[in-house]
């Protein structure tokens, strides 16, 4: 019966070894394959902005979402949804399956808009609400909803 525990090996024991074998090789996990970025701390709405300077001129609409740890630096961000001229069909159950995987604390969401007008819309003002409600069940913190464009930015959280 010792013999069989030793030839026993874990599930963890495996997935490391697998692991360390990608690693070799150069693989590298998805989640580093994404931009990385040093952990940059974001306190603001501004910060955000700064951040994403990248999405205020796209045609389409980017609607983006920056994984925070509980210091509020960012572990990661990316555009999960890109919409058409004025308008980004998004679900948040995709907004929080990206934030589980990469053991999040906190989420800022932001979206820009391509006309330039920082008025958010009754959509906006909506999903804003339903992500802070799922945000809350999910127990991680939605800290800002930005709407960023070529004019500026615009904090819609309420």
């Amino acid at each position: 019966m010792e013999e069989n525990k030793m030839n026993t090996k874990t599930q963890k024991q495996i997935k490391d070894e697998v692991n360390k074998a990608y690693l070799a090789e150069g693989y590298k996990p998805e989640s580093a394959q994404l931009q990385t970025i040093e952990r940059k701390t974001v306190n603001s709405s501004k910060e955000v902005y700064e951040l994403l300077q990248s999405f205020k001129n796209e045609n389409q609409e980017h609607f983006v979402t920056i994984l925070l740890n509980s210091r509020n630096q960012v572990i990661d961000f990316k555009a999960l949804f890109i919409g058409s001229l004025d308008a980004s069909i998004f679900h948040p159950r995709e907004i929080f399956k990206y934030a589980v995987l990469n053991s999040t604390a906190k989420i800022i969401v932001a979206h820009n808009h391509p006309s330039g007008n920082l008025e958010p819309s009754q959509n906006d003002i909506q999903m804003t609400r339903k992500i802070r409600e799922a945000g809350e069940i999910m127990g991680i913190s939605v800290v800002d909803s930005v709407i960023i464009s070529e004019e500026g930015y615009r904090s819609i959280i309420y």
